[in-house]
């Protein structure tokens, strides 16, 4: 399907969409790299890493989708605040045990899954949709793993 085939409505509705998924996705971003710079759990720290530019990836993919669909990419970073105070939240968990970090971290996830859910639960076009769906599964798994990783350092 191409952009023109696209109604002008269902376009608008998908860059307004996209562009709120850019910027959570920026914000999680920016949490995972703090985490990882404060962390000194060495294995903490490698998984805040790949996250982090996991989410860069998933940044810049949508921000293709909104150029894609006719749209201007927000700026990178949220103006809802709501990360931010995750992201900060992060900082100050981060003088406690490698426990409070990961339960900041799973809850930013669980932030960017309802984000995620939210967008999907557009009827958009499967060039939308899919992108969307499997970074959608990625942020998931990246979920379930941090629950597991708080359950057993409890």
């Amino acid at each position: 399907m191409r952009t023109t085939e696209i109604q002008m409505g269902d376009r608008h509705e998908a860059i307004a969409t996209l562009n709120q998924l850019i910027e959570v996705c920026e914000d999680a971003h920016k949490l995972y790299a703090s985490a990882s710079e404060d962390t000194p759990n060495p294995h903490l720290r490698e998984l805040f890493v790949w996250h982090s530019r996991q989410r860069d990836r998933f940044v810049t993919e949508l921000q293709g989708l909104v150029r894609w669909l006719g749209g201007t990419p927000v700026a990178r970073g949220s103006t809802t605040g709501t990360f931010l105070r995750g992201y900060l939240d992060v900082k100050s968990a981060l003088a406690g045990t490698d426990g409070a970090v990961i339960d900041e971290c799973e809850r930013a996830e669980s932030r960017l899954i309802k984000a995620y859910e939210s967008a999907l639960s557009h009827p958009f076009a499967w060039e939308i949709h899919d992108p969307i769906r499997q970074e959608f599964e990625i942020v998931s798994a990246a979920h379930d793993h941090l629950r597991h990783l708080r359950e057993i350092s409890a």
